[in-house]
């Protein structure tokens, strides 16, 4: 069942709202995964300059790595970002407002 469906039956929220929280569940159920992933496939050649394109995860992969002592540059946001990548931006800032939902 998707994350959406779950959560239009248990919340009253306008369907704005509930695709805003379901997306914001979804980044933090499944970024940490995703980074996690990304941060395995560095071992071995954490001294050696990589190139990650992840817009919307430059937030929260930047703190992966910081913990990790792994350096890195931020070249340029918004390479490739269009009109159809803004509900996840919203998602993003919905989910800064709701940190409850990293536990969901």
């Amino acid at each position: 069942m998707s994350i959406a469906l779950d959560l239009s039956m248990a919340e009253r929220l306008s369907d704005d709202e509930l695709a805003q929280k379901a997306r914001a569940i979804e980044i933090a159920r499944y970024f940490p995964i995703r980074e996690q992933f990304w941060l395995e496939r560095l071992n071995g050649c954490r001294s050696v300059a990589a190139v990650f394109v992840c817009d919307i995860h430059v937030e929260t992969f930047a703190k992966v790595l910081e913990a990790e002592g792994v350096q890195y540059k931020v070249l340029r946001r918004g390479i490739g970002v269009n009109e159809k990548d803004d509900p996840y931006y919203q998602a993003m800032e919905y989910l800064k407002a709701h940190p409850d939902l990293r536990n969901k």
